[in-house]
This record gives C-alpha cells, structure tokens and sequence, in this order.
C-alpha cells in the first residue's frame, strides 16, 4: 500500500482522517471543471450579460467556496485537482512539450475512489499526458472518452479517443462528453462512481452551434474581433450550463441526485477578450487575482446547506475533502498530499482559517521563482520576471493598483521568503521526461505529434502546439529527433501520417531507429482542408486528412532508443508535411 508523508513545510496542509457514519453509503462524486470559464464567467457573480440559469441555481443551493484559486494555466490545475498537490510537485509546470506530464508515480483521486471500490470514468480534457502510463487508464480511470492534449481544432463531428484508440464522434464535442458522462451514470446507478467531467469550453477554437451564438451575437465589445470572441465564448459557456443541466437532470431520473456530491469550477481565469470578471485584476496566464481566483460550488442536496464560505481554499483541497465527505479514511498515498479537509466548513458553512498561505507559478521559458505569488489574510504577493516582488493588499485594493511592498513591514517580508523556501522544495518535483513510453500492452499504438520531438535544420513547425505539424523536410539536415523508453522488447511497425504535393520518384523518406534503417519511397498524398466553423480566424492549425505510409518493422529491445526522421529528394518546390508518428507494437516478451 502507498503511505502518506507529512508535508515538513508548515504552511502544507495534512491529511484529515474524520470520518461519517460507517451506516452511510459511499456517495457518487461528478466533479465538473471548464476550460478557460473566468469567475466572471457566471450569471451569480454579478455578470448581467450571460445566462447561467444551471449554475445559478448551483450556486444557491451549493457550499459557495468564496475564495477559491488554482494554476494560471490548464494543465498544471488538472494535476493539483487530481493530487491534493501542488502542481510542481507532480511534475507538471505548464501546458505542452512534455511538461504537461503528471508523474504516473502520483496518487490520483481516481485511484483512491477505484481503492475505495468506487467505479471510475474520465469524459473531456485530460491535459495531464497523452501517453500511458500519462493517460487517464494508466492513473485509475476505468473508462476514458475525450482528448489528452491541451488544445483541440475541431468541436462539430470531432477526432476523438476512446480509451486508448481513437475514433470519429458525431455531433458537438460538449453534447459528446455530457452522452458519455451520462451513460457511464446509467451504467453505474447502482455502485459507487468517480465521474470526472472536464469539458474543454469556452476555450478556443471558437466554433458553438448557432443557437448559442446567434443569442450574443451583437453583445457590446470593443470591436468586432472582441465582438466575435465574447459571444462565443458566452455561447459555448452557455452551451455548458445546459449540459450540466442535462447531469443533473439525468441523477434526478434515476433517483441518485441525493446520494451525489456534484461539484463544479474552473481551470483558470478569462482569456482571449477583456470581459467582466469583477474587479480583479488580471487573467490568464498572469498570478493576479483575476488569473486563478475562479468559481467553486460544493453540492449535496439534504446534506450541505448553502453558504458563501470566505477564507482561502485551492485545488489542492479537493482531494481530501471529497475523501472525507465520501467516508474514505483509510487512504494512503505514495507523496504527501499538500491540502486540507474542507469538510466541517462545508457542513457547517464555516470560514476557514483566515491566515492560510496558498502558492502559485507559472513556467516562464525556465524554471526560476519569477512568475510566482502567495496568498494570504488580505495580502497577495505577486512576483514577476523583472527581479521585484508587488504586495498587494485586497481589503482595499481589490483590483490590485497600488504596490505596498517598499512600504512593508516585517511580515511582507517573512511572505516573500516563505514563497522563496516553497519554491525550493516544490520545483524538486519537476523532471522534464520528454522520452515517449512504448511498449506496454495497454496502448500498444503510440500516436507522436511530430512537435514532440526535437526539430533540426531548416524543419518548421505549423501553428500552435499539440495540432500541428512539421514540414520543410529539404535534405538529410531537416530531421526530427525523438528519444522513445520500449517498455517490452518486441517487434515495432512505425507508421507516418504524412501529406506530400507533387509526385517525384526520387523523394524518400527515412527512419533511423536502434540500429536499423528503413526507407520508403513517398507517395505523392494531397491533404484536403476538414471545414472547421471557426466564428473568427484565431490562426488556428484546421484539420486536415492525412495519408498513412509504414516504414516497416523494427525490433527493440527494452530501454532507451533514439528515433530520427529525414527526407531525401522533395524539390524545392513540393512539400512534404508529417503530421504525427506511430509506432505500434506487434510481438513483444516481457522482460
């Protein structure tokens, strides 16, 4: 069994081991998370422009955690969330290029509720590794339908995986997870279930159906740019309100809503377009208030009254609460957990203790204290890359205009110096592993987004990360470079999706890999354009078909292997694009 560490820095939480009554039944657990849904972003918190009926009533019939934070950024909130850790600890610091990784090492809630006999499913955004032991199957997830990379170009009809294989979904890709979140209810009405739901909306691409749209389509904005991002983003939030009216309504049916703790919020602040968000300065990205303080709502029905409960709570305490409120007491974990049990505040809708100091980062190119912040009493600590620590103080500079740190006393001090003892012991946590795990039965088909690897020579990358792709394939320089752990020794078929314009009988493509080298001729493939219905163009990557041409075979034995890609004889004037490697295994021996 894994064992629990207490944290050594007093300002980490411990693990509450309180417990109901063993008569109780283990309650059901649908934790919803949105996707770049500011606190702004809800009709109770004061935004007259949106409609949020669903969660409106949530609100008023929910534990209103007031002060609520996360990560900046997506990924690293999911890993906290998951942990009751903060995210450096896991490994993850931001959102791409393999430091998205969470540590297949980490205790995640779904293998505490799996432990705890609960059923488990994952229906959205993983965002937290696209390889196994990454995936959501590999950290306790029974069933998993959605993505597993932090940005997807298509929401109508879209690519999707499903487990571990992918496949082709029809319909909007919010209506999707919702289907599938509540045939995994159905299914699972008469045990315990873990149901996790982290939609992707609002974030971009902007494409919601029109019936969402058309209602904010002449919303008032800056101009039409803005106009155009903030009615889709308020449509695709809206869009979700609805689906979760559809959960709820669906635990109704089948006569669970009692014996369910819902819980919904969000992954970080707005993005894209100015928009309300109170009076809180920052978004996205930024360690501002307005970058991670998000929404929150705690909900029972008979069981947790409503409250607005102040004082400072974060991601990192949803694990032990959710332990706690489901009567899990035994629990064990392999790293300590950094969160506190927020039962009895949630019960009892009591504040929680005033003086508590929440941490955050954000990865900024490297791994130093810059781009960090604490949070505690009135007081917000905000460090940014230009070597000066901004002390703010909330009570009555909410919107974070005027800098009293040169004015500080001692204890501002003492703030800045806990963020720098946090920092150290939790970025020990970060080891970037950028090898790509093959080889395990479980996910005997690795899919590589040719980005993953290291570009050389003349090599370009098209569009944002995680849907891109690579071309500029010239000569032997131009290569990609990838270094892939084998798992089990066995008998490897590596396959390129690939778009190639033009036919030449002299354009060739290599494979390097343990120590064979395998070589095709490239078969001219002219990549057509899958229409998006993009409401704005945000230079999005669009999705396109792909061809699929195998190299063939090769045996590796189990261990670290270096895989290189080249291209010989595409003339200047055709294009050879790959868009992603496969390597799937056929025969393997367990070592």
């Amino acid at each position: 069994m894994k064992t629990i560490v207490k944290s050594m820095l007093p300002v980490f939480g411990l693990v509450s081991l309180s417990s109901f009554s063993e008569e109780v039944q283990k309650p059901n657990v649908v934790l919803i998370l949105t996707d770049d849904q500011g606190w702004g972003d809800v009709g109770a918190n004061g935004n007259p422009s949106i409609s949020t009926p669903t969660l409106d009533r949530l609100y008023s019939e929910s534990a209103v955690m007031n002060q609520f934070y996360v990560c900046p950024l997506s990924a690293p909130t999911r890993a906290s969330i998951l942990t009751g850790r903060y995210h450096l600890r896991t490994g993850v610091s931001s959102v791409s290029g393999g430091l998205e990784n969470m540590d297949p090492d980490e205790t995640t809630l779904a293998e505490l509720f799996k432990g705890a006999g609960y059923v488990t499913g994952c229906f959205g955004k993983w965002h937290n590794g696209a390889y196994y032991p990454y995936t959501p199957l590999g950290q306790g997830f029974d069933s998993f339908l959605g993505f597993c990379c932090g940005h997807w170009p298509t929401y109508f009809d879209p690519p999707l995986q499903r487990n571990e294989e992918m496949f082709r979904a029809k319909g909007y890709i919010t209506d999707i997870f919702t289907d599938a979140a509540i045939e995994f209810i159905k299914n699972n009405r008469n045990n315990p279930f873990f149901c996790y739901v982290p939609y992707n909306a609002p974030h971009s691409p902007f494409q919601v159906p029109d019936r969402y749209y058309n209602k904010y389509r002449n919303i008032e904005a800056a101009n039409e740019k803005d106009q155009k991002i903030l009615a889709s983003v308020y449509a695709m939030v809206e869009c979700v309100d609805d689906n979760i009216a559809r959960l709820l309504s669906h635990l109704d049916t089948l006569g669970i809503r009692e014996n369910t703790i819902v819980i919904f919020l969000t992954d970080n602040g707005p993005t894209h377009v100015v928009r309300y968000n109170g009076v809180m300065r920052g978004t996205k990205g930024t360690v501002h208030e307005g970058g991670v303080r998000v929404p929150c709502f705690v909900n029972w029905q008979g069981k947790i009254p409503h409250a607005i409960i102040d004082g400072i709570v974060a991601h990192i305490d949803l694990l032990p609460t959710l332990m706690d409120l489901c009567g899990i007491t035994e629990y064990k974990t392999t790293f300590p957990i950094d969160g506190i049990s927020l039962k009895d505040n949630i019960l009892k809708g009591k504040d929680v203790a005033f003086d508590r100091t929440i941490f955050t980062h954000r990865l900024n190119r490297e791994l130093t204290p810059w781009m960090g912040a604490a949070r505690t009493g009135d007081l917000r600590l905000s460090l940014y890359p230009d070597n000066k620590p901004y002390l703010y103080d909330l009570s009555n500079d909410p919107a974070e205009e005027n800098d009293i740190f040169d004015h500080s006393i001692s204890v501002h001090n003492e703030l800045y110096e806990s963020y720098q003892r946090w920092f150290e012991i939790a970025s020990k946590g970060v080891m970037l592993n950028t090898n790509i795990p093959v080889g395990y039965p479980q996910a005997p088909q690795v899919r590589i987004p040719t980005p993953e690897g290291q570009m050389n020579g003349q090599l370009k990358c098209y569009g944002p990360p995680n849907q891109n792709w690579v071309c500029h394939f010239q000569t032997i320089a131009d290569s990609l470079a990838y270094t892939i752990d084998v798992v089990n020794t066995g008998v490897y078929e590596i396959v390129l999706e690939y778009n190639h314009t033009g036919y030449n009988p002299n354009s060739k493509v290599y494979a390097l890999c343990g120590d064979k080298m395998l070589m095709k001729a490239v078969p001219e493939f002219k990549s057509s354009i899958i229409p998006a219905n993009n409401r704005i163009d945000m230079s999005e990557v669009p999705e396109k078909t792909w061809g699929r041409l195998s190299l063939g075979n090769v045996n590796l034995t189990k261990g670290l292997h270096s895989l290189t890609i080249w291209s010989e004889g595409i003339p200047n004037n055709q294009t050879m694009e790959i868009k992603t490697v496969c390597l799937g295994l056929h025969i393997f021996s367990i070592e």
